[in-house]
């Protein structure tokens, strides 16, 4: 119904927690975040966009560094390639 407002959970606050968890758990001094992403639903954009947000804030409430890498960056750097598929990159990351 239009105009009514109630109260839902949020994927973003399960992924807050989460991060702030991890952070509190871990000795790094730096995470790493793809530097966009891209979604053909506007719902699904928007979810997404908000659990990133949720996890940055919680990391840089910690003190950690963050690094973003555009996806092809990272491919290039473990596969060699970066326009590798998906499948390629699970597949090296899975026999190291």
């Amino acid at each position: 119904m239009p105009g009514r407002m109630g109260t839902f959970p949020l994927p973003s606050s399960k992924f807050r927690r989460l991060s702030v968890k991890f952070c509190a758990n871990t000795s790094r001094r730096s995470v790493s975040s793809k530097d966009f992403f891209y979604a053909q639903n506007l719902q699904t954009a928007i979810i997404m966009g908000e659990a990133r947000g949720a996890a940055i804030a919680a990391v840089a409430e910690a003190g950690l560094e963050i690094f973003e890498i555009a996806p092809r960056k990272v491919k290039q750097a473990v596969v060699g390639y970066g326009a590798a598929q998906k499948s390629a990159v699970a597949k090296w990351s899975n026999e190291c």
